[in-house]
């Protein structure tokens, strides 16, 4: 009886932790998530431009 309820207490930890660390990735996620315009700008000052790149 007691190996059963420690086993239920080990997934309902885990599953806890997973949805906080999902919880947190989508909240990180949800705060820095540039526009389009903002990528860009970062993406050329990282990689540089390149000669095919549209204007």
């Amino acid at each position: 009886m007691v190996i059963q309820h420690r086993k239920t207490r080990t997934r309902s930890r885990r599953l806890q932790i997973s949805v906080a660390l999902v919880a947190l990735v989508v909240g990180i996620l949800a705060l820095t998530n540039p526009n389009e315009k903002d990528f860009e700008a970062w993406l050329e000052s990282e990689y540089g431009g390149w000669e095919g790149a549209p204007s």
